[in-house]
């Protein structure tokens, strides 16, 4: 399989992720002006939060709060950074919990039959198309992983996509 263009996109997709982990920031009212954090006020409403107008559940303030400390800590650009940095495109995946791809069960929910497959293995083998990794909402920890077959990504077919997220 050719990866000359997912090796040339990589590292536009790892600008991308950063740029989304910073909107993500800047929904939650957080963001850099002249090179100081500038945090929106946040109130507690009963079970939500509002932040620059708009309403949260209440637990995303002790996140946020934890997210301005950090930023406050090691600054904004930096920070930023390092929340996207687990995220990735190909490669080697990272689990929370356990590798989806050992269990049978998710077969018929993918609609795949495994029967008669078994001297085709590298046919139902899955590679990693695609692994978000952050603590925006995530959790202490989590991690979204999406699988393709080998097969299908040569076939350009991201109908049959396994998704996994898992977390502590």
């Amino acid at each position: 399989m050719n990866k000359a263009k997912l090796k040339t996109y990589a590292p536009q997709a790892r600008k991308d992720f950063i740029a989304a982990v910073t909107a993500r920031a800047n929904q939650l009212g957080l963001s850099e002006k002249n090179g100081k954090l500038e945090a929106a006020p946040a109130e507690k409403s009963g079970d939500v939060v509002i932040i620059a107008g708009q309403p949260w559940p209440a637990k995303v303030q002790g996140q946020r709060d934890k997210l301005i400390k950090r930023i406050q800590k090691d600054g904004f650009h930096q920070t930023m950074e390092a929340v996207a940095y687990g995220s990735k495109i190909g490669g080697y995946p990272g689990f929370a919990q356990q590798d989806p791809r050992k269990f049978t069960h998710c077969h018929p929910v993918i609609k795949w039959d495994p029967t008669g497959w078994e001297d085709r293995t590298d046919e139902f083998e899955f590679i990693l198309l695609l692994q978000l990794d952050g603590n925006l909402n995530w959790g202490d920890f989590g991690l979204a992983n999406f699988f393709i077959r080998k097969v299908d990504l040569v076939n350009r077919d991201f109908s049959k996509v396994l998704y996994d997220w898992s977390c502590f």
